[in-house]
């Protein structure tokens, strides 16, 4: 018989029974799985007690099956399932397990104190290990519970309806406690993703473009190699110096750190200079122009200008083939408007820059600006990007 298959289709039967989101349970798993392992230590230890104890009052061997045996088997069975992995189905035969330490006991001792204290722990566990979606059905069953063992003691049914009431308390606690674990899990996988999205966008911005400009120089040098020596060694230098001004930029994107371009002067110096870089072999004209009184912006606005000036830059000597790139930075009282217009072929839905563009679009929306693209096939691009300041 396969043993691990059969679990592993009692483990996906107790996903479905919980409704419980494939997704999350993936995030979740490596975190429920460890409070498991610590949790189910805890219950071999209270099994050993109790044992114990039932064993030393004499109890008779009906009882002691159900109160010791039978949970023994359960947690051993929990024990199996946490080491393959199947965490759903131990979460719920370990609840199984608790219920029963708990029931039994108390209808052999006559003492509803033990169900009413013993269940509480269950909850909390329940809300540990599977989240707030099982929380209210375990509740319900642990107020069912506790109505029986009441019947079966022919106690005050008012004890039974107080510790209901005690678990309705504690699961609405433990239902608040899971969700703000889960929300606190989602910001944290969200700020990995972020992160990610950054330092691709980060390697694309400094390697990427870097090695496009390094490309251009060697191949102006392989053109002059032979009949101009002393122009093919100036494209080497220029080379050289590209490949060291993106290695000091990537070492600064990964401690997230300002642009070395933006360091010592302005906004538009930086972009000319990037600009330079990008079009020093190409033969292509650039322009920079400023118009208004420049203001202070912060770090982030001037760094993701920047990002996005120069992709709209490099993108214009890779795909339009211009033969002139004019930049106009634009400085109003509620506004800074960043322009990038070329005379190239355009773009005709063919010729479009995949990542570039989606990446411009996604700096400029974390900024708050808007981001516009206008371009016929065989007019130019005009790349617009307007950030609002006040």
């Amino acid at each position: 018989m396969d043993t691990a298959g059969i679990a592993g289709r009692l483990n996906e039967w107790a996903r479905h029974f919980e409704k419980l989101d494939p997704q999350r349970l993936s995030r979740e798993e490596p975190l429920r799985a460890e409070l498991l392992r610590q949790i189910l230590k805890a219950c071999f230890g209270l099994l050993t007690i109790q044992s114990a104890a039932l064993a030393a009052i004499r109890v008779e061997w009906f009882w002691f099956f159900f109160t010791t045996v039978e949970p023994a088997i359960l947690l051993a069975i929990v024990a199996w399932s946490a080491r393959k992995r199947q965490t759903h189905l131990a979460t719920v035969l370990l609840l199984v397990a608790l219920s029963h330490m708990a029931a039994f006991v108390a209808a052999r001792l006559e003492h509803l104190e033990f169900t009413g204290v013993l269940l509480l722990p269950s909850i909390v566990v329940c809300g540990l290990l599977v989240g707030h979606y099982f929380v209210l059905k375990w509740t319900a069953v642990c107020c069912g519970l506790i109505a029986w063992v009441t019947m079966s003691a022919r106690a005050d049914w008012r004890i039974a309806v107080a510790w209901s009431a005690a678990y309705l308390a504690t699961a609405w606690l433990v239902m608040l406690f899971s969700r703000h674990m889960e929300r606190l899990l989602e910001t944290q996988v969200g700020a990995i993703v972020a992160e990610r999205t950054r330092f691709a966008r980060e390697i694309h911005d400094t390697l990427a473009q870097g090695f496009t400009g390094i490309m251009m120089q060697l191949n102006a040098a392989e053109q002059r190699i032979e009949g101009d020596a002393a122009g093919a060694r100036q494209h080497l230098e220029k080379a050289r110096e590209l490949a060291r001004q993106s290695l000091d930029e990537a070492r600064r994107s990964v401690s997230a750190l300002r642009p070395a371009s933006l360091e010592g002067g302005s906004l538009l110096a930086a972009i000319e200079r990037l600009g330079q870089q990008v079009t020093s072999a190409s033969g292509i004209s650039l322009h920079t122009v400023m118009e208004g009184a420049p203001y202070a912006l912060s770090e982030e606005r001037e760094a993701h200008l920047l990002r996005i000036a120069q992709e709209a830059l490099t993108n214009a000597v890779r795909h339009g083939a211009p033969r002139r790139i004019d930049v106009r930075l634009r400085y109003h009282a509620q506004t800074v408007v960043l322009e990038v217009r070329d005379d190239g072929r355009g773009m005709d839905g063919q010729n479009t820059p995949g990542f570039g563009l989606e990446n411009m679009r996604s700096r400029a929306r974390e900024i708050g600006a808007e981001f516009r693209i206008l371009s016929e096939a065989g007019q130019g691009t005009c790349i617009v990007t307007t950030l609002p300041t006040a």
